[in-house]
């Protein structure tokens, strides 16, 4: 598998930061053109590596001569936090970094495609909203879409405040998700949602908003790195293929 490990300097947060990204090989083991990337997106607190250790990825953009970009979560979820820096700013600038530093990664309009589990789907879903012409479709697995939700496990009571505000900003930050998604025209969209995820009501309601636009999935249970990495093979398909 190659990875590149890219260190850089964000000017949106003004600090230093990193991503990793994931090349095609050929059937030989030699590298070979991407074709499009992949923007994908980690759950909270993840650095990607997860991506890479316990999913298809590699076999996925070997197949589809993709490249994947993996940008870290970390403690900021790819938002524009409440108290704290504005990660989802430099979530954005990764494309144009690349753009201009690594000009064989394709990220021009209509060769990428951004996808997420949790919070990365939350903020892959927003991104592909608000920026239609860049990306040809967008995947949320088992998006975070309360951020009103009651403090527990990874999202204490802090951690919630620091992303979101206080409980009034919190359903704020919900209501203009949904909004955005009920005006949105996007078309090429996958959501997924296990029965037993936290927001898998929500997940279904996200669906409903975007319309004919999107394509919703369930299952039973929980979700976990197995259920992603097969939402995620499903999703390529989509892309790629134009089959669910």
């Amino acid at each position: 598998m190659a990875i590149i490990t890219q260190d850089y300097f964000c000017p949106r947060i003004g600090m230093a930061s990193e991503f990793r990204v994931i090349l095609p090989e050929t059937p030989a083991g030699t590298p070979a053109e991407a074709e499009s990337t992949l923007f994908l997106l980690s759950p909270e607190g993840e650095s990607g590596m997860n991506w890479i250790t316990s999913t298809k990825i590699k076999v996925l953009c070997d197949r589809y001569r993709t490249a994947a970009v993996l940008v870290p979560c970390l403690q900021g979820c790819y938002t524009d936090m409440a108290l704290g820096y504005p990660f989802y700013q430099s979530l954005r600038y990764v494309r144009e970094y690349i753009r201009t530093y690594m000009r064989g990664i394709p990220v021009g309009e209509g060769d990428m495609a951004v996808a997420g589990a949790s919070v990365g789907g939350t903020a892959a879903l927003r991104w592909a909203i608000e920026e239609p012409e860049l990306f040809s479709a967008a995947a949320s697995f088992s998006g975070m879409y309360s951020p009103d939700r009651p403090a527990g496990g990874w999202f204490t009571e802090n951690r919630l405040e620091n992303l979101y505000g206080d409980a009034q900003n919190r359903a704020s930050v919900r209501d203009s998700y949904m909004k955005m998604c009920r005006d949105t025209a996007r078309e090429n969209v996958y959501i997924f949602s296990s029965q037993d995820d936290p927001d898998a009501d929500r997940a279904a309601e996200i669906a409903a908003a975007i319309g004919g636009g999107a394509v919703f999935r369930t299952a039973e249970g929980y979700s976990g790195w197995k259920t992603w990495s097969d939402r995620l093979a499903d999703f390529m398909c989509m892309w790629k293929e134009g089959t669910v």
